[in-house]
């Protein structure tokens, strides 16, 4: 089978998670750093399988402890994104987390000491600019102002960024699957740290986790499955093309999040409803077109 069915199927299936999390954060579960933690448990199972299936390899303790470190901020970032997308429709929100790439080159010009070309520069300065029109609206003044869940997302985005510049640097001297496997790993510790974290603060919802129902459930596991197989589906992509071409189709996410807010808004507004007034999804698609451009150019 062509590599683009599982670089196009990637986004497609991420973008259906995102919704799952929006349907789950607004009427079944408020508790986010139960879900962030749920997201570990996922990990573990991936993990061990890969680790399993590659035999068991033992990366360097400094190599290590750098992925399992990587592993560990992936979960703690979906904290601010639960935030992020309890706060405004996922479809606005989703195409935010393209800057990623814009943290990931800053962050590789002083780490990895990487220049970026002019064609990398003109793709930052597109997502920049995306972002910002795709998260301001008009104040009662006339101004324009920041919406809140822009900073949750450019919290969660920059935590994401961090591990794949980490990822990068331990991807010169170790193996991709034995180095994913370690990266699983970390999101464990990660989802230990927010369990502690949990418990301390005393911010957790034990009573509603106890009333969920088995529907519920099925859902929460459905969802980390669809996520990592879009995971597993990205990186399978990866390894039968290269690598810009699967990040150049994977930057269609957008606008699967724009077709998929339209059909369940229209449809199924009982599951989620968001804004498709026409103004309003004008804005969102062109801005979306200015985010993928600059995704697609950085690619």
């Amino acid at each position: 089978m062509s590599w683009i069915f599982f670089a196009v199927l990637a986004p497609a299936l991420y973008s259906a998670s995102a919704y799952i999390d929006r349907f789950l954060v607004e009427k079944k579960v408020q508790d986010y750093l139960f879900l962030s933690i749920l997201s570990g448990i996922t990990a573990l199972i991936a993990g061990t399988l890969i680790f399993v299936m590659r035999g068991f390899p033992l990366l360097s303790p400094g190599y290590a402890a750098i992925v399992l470190i990587s592993g560990a901020l992936i979960e703690v970032a979906l904290v601010p994104y639960y935030h992020a997308i309890a706060l405004e429709d996922a479809s606005r929100v989703v195409p935010l987390f393209q800057v990623i790439p814009v943290f990931v080159l800053i962050l590789s010009f002083f780490i990895l000491h990487e220049i970026p070309t002019a064609t990398e520069f003109a793709g930052f300065v597109l997502i920049i600019c995306g972002t910002f029109a795709l998260a301001t609206e008009s104040g009662e003044s006339g101004s324009l102002k920041i919406n809140r869940f822009f900073w949750y997302a450019m919290f969660s985005a920059l935590l994401y960024a961090i591990p794949g510049v980490l990822f990068k640097f331990v991807l010169a001297y170790a193996n991709f699957w034995d180095t994913l496997a370690y990266e699983f790993f970390g999101g464990v510790l990660g989802a230990l740290a927010l369990l502690w974290f949990r418990s301390a603060s005393g911010s957790g919802n034990d009573g509603q986790i106890a009333h969920l129902s088995s529907d519920v459930w099925a859902l929460l596991v459905s969802n980390e499955l669809i996520y990592v197989a879009a995971r597993f589906f990205t990186f399978y992509a990866i390894m039968l093309a290269p690598v810009f071409l699967v990040a150049a189709i994977g930057s269609s996410g957008p606008v699967f999040m724009l077709v998929y807010g339209i059909i369940l808004s229209r449809w199924f507004p009982s599951v989620i409803t968001e804004d498709i007034r026409p103004a309003t999804l004008a804005k969102k698609a062109v801005t979306i077109a200015i985010i993928v451009a600059g995704a697609v150019l950085m690619s």
